[in-house]
């Protein structure tokens, strides 16, 4: 066998194939957008996977930019009164429909584990299972 046929054979074993079938209209939209930002499918494909890794500039700015806004709205202070028992913090978590995630051990607030209401039981019963508390609680 030649040495470009063996060379053939052995970048395709480490380059695997993707096919993807898009309807259409789907396929229009991607070569609308490949043709404006002068990107090849693999491209925007690629591109992508970096965002939803949250690698991207765009991911960056926008994760930078809402944690700011969370921080100046009062909501970390909020998070802050929590901790320390402040009733009035509760109920402004409530208004938003939010709730915090208690340590097993003292039943206080664990530290940035706040969630939607909806979700809340079921997070709270992983917690509960996987024994989450603080890390100065005792362990049972």
């Amino acid at each position: 066998m030649s040495k470009k046929k063996e060379y053939i054979k052995q970048w395709i074993r480490s380059h695997p194939q993707i096919r993807i079938y898009f309807n259409k209209e789907e396929h229009e939209t991607i070569k609308q957008i490949a043709k404006e930002k002068k990107l090849s499918f693999k491209q925007i494909f690629l591109k992508g996977i970096e965002y939803l890794k949250g690698e991207s500039e765009e991911y960056k700015k926008g994760y930078n930019e809402g944690y700011e806004k969370g921080r100046n709205s009062g909501y970390a202070a909020a998070l802050l009164d929590i901790r320390e028992g402040n009733k009035y913090a509760e109920e402004r978590l409530k208004i938003l429909g939010l709730e915090f995630i208690p340590c097993i051990v003292c039943g206080k607030p664990l530290y940035g584990l706040v969630v939607p209401k909806e979700i809340s039981n079921k997070i709270k019963e992983f917690a509960y299972k996987s024994g989450w508390t603080h890390v100065k609680c005792p362990i049972l």
